[in-house]
């Protein structure tokens, strides 16, 4: 099966209808990035709106999953209530369906308030997250130089030689199973923290369904830590686009970044001109 992501769906956009749907799916999550920044102006709304159309159309399947539900999945399929959040963006898509002019969109919107939580979910998500990773970079870097003026750090002393950077990469390196760990307790504490169940144990919920994105999001972290940068807003959307992927799916994108992440955590990838006739 051929997974579409945002950039695949924007890219072949009235190209839609010669690929061939029955092989192919998307996602929730693309679906409401195709929305963020439809009100824009008349241009956007046709530009966003038509192959969300086309999607519909053809039939092509679509996981109408939020975010959370597939992350919840992955920890004993932890029931996460989102048919509140489906059933408000399949409202959206079906005003998208029948209004081919802002003006129109507007008219048949269900609720207005629904299209507004969406907007504002693709923003807090990437904003909430990038100052998470960035704060935890710099949190890293005090200890270290205080360890390293202090003589008080646990770990090799050789590791304390040099700049911090060089601290990082190395470190970063050597613990691999770390970081993965690390990156399943994390979606572990924010399923807690919903749920109120003490997060050792939902820790030991994970059953493997969620080995792919944590894969890809251990890797992109390491990136980020070893370089002391943060992510792009679009980093974390395109790390997010990998719990929908099966095993056996190949991801279709045109972003460089997304494809080049699929290619470090062995996901198959192809741009969508392998689609085409």
């Amino acid at each position: 099966m051929y997974y579409l992501d945002t950039s695949t769906l924007r890219a072949l956009g009235g190209k839609l209808s010669s690929i061939p749907a029955e092989s192919c799916k998307t996602s929730a999550l693309a679906l409401v990035e195709m929305l963020n920044g439809m009100r824009a102006s008349e241009q956007d709304y046709r530009r966003r709106s038509s192959p969300i159309r086309a999607v519909m159309s053809l039939g092509m399947q679509v996981v109408w999953e939020m975010v959370y539900k597939r992350v919840a999945r992955g920890f004993d399929d932890l029931v996460y209530p989102d048919d509140a959040a489906i059933q408000a963006l399949r409202g959206i898509v079906g005003a998208v369906q029948v209004a081919p002019s802002l003006e129109l969109f507007m008219a048949a919107l269900p609720n207005e308030e629904d299209l507004q939580h969406f907007e504002q979910f693709d923003l807090n998500f990437a904003v909430g997250v990038a100052g998470s990773i960035g704060a935890a970079n710099q949190d890293m870097k005090r200890h270290f130089l205080k360890e390293k003026h202090d003589g008080s750090g646990i770990l090799d002393p050789s590791l304390y030689n040099g700049s911090f950077a060089q601290f990082n990469k190395r470190f970063h390196a050597e613990h691999g199973t770390l970081n993965t760990e690390l990156t399943k307790l994390a979606l572990a504490r924010t399923l807690a923290s919903e749920t109120g169940e003490a997060e050792s144990s939902m820790f030991k919920r994970y059953n493997g369904k969620l080995d792919t994105f944590i894969a890809a999001l251990t890797h992109r972290s390491i990136t980020y830590a070893v370089n002391m940068s943060g992510p792009a807003r679009n980093d974390l959307h395109d790390d997010s686009h990998m719990l929908y992927i099966e095993p056996g799916d190949t991801m279709i994108t045109e972003d460089a970044g997304l494809a080049k992440l699929c290619d470090a955590v062995g996901v198959p990838v192809e741009s969508h001109t392998a689609l085409l006739p």
